[in-house]
């Protein structure tokens, strides 16, 4: 999670790691520190409409995201 939150660069190779691989740990924290009735609607949105959209894109080299296909 340090690369999301700008503690360190990212690494050329951490390109393959996916948006959705990034996005359970995000979740995982997010959920540690919201109360149910804030997390569960964050949750769901993430699950219903942004995980099946971008969750296969992977994190390119700039921080910008790239399909599988390339």
């Amino acid at each position: 999670m340090s690369k999301i939150r700008g503690q360190s660069p990212i690494d050329p190779s951490d390109a393959k790691i996916t948006i959705g691989e990034l996005a359970k740990d995000w979740l995982l924290d997010q959920e540690a520190v919201l109360k149910p009735s804030s997390f569960h609607p964050i949750e769901s949105v993430w699950r219903n409409r942004v995980q099946p959209r971008w969750g296969p894109f992977t994190l390119g080299p700039s921080g910008t995201a790239t399909s599988e296909a390339g």
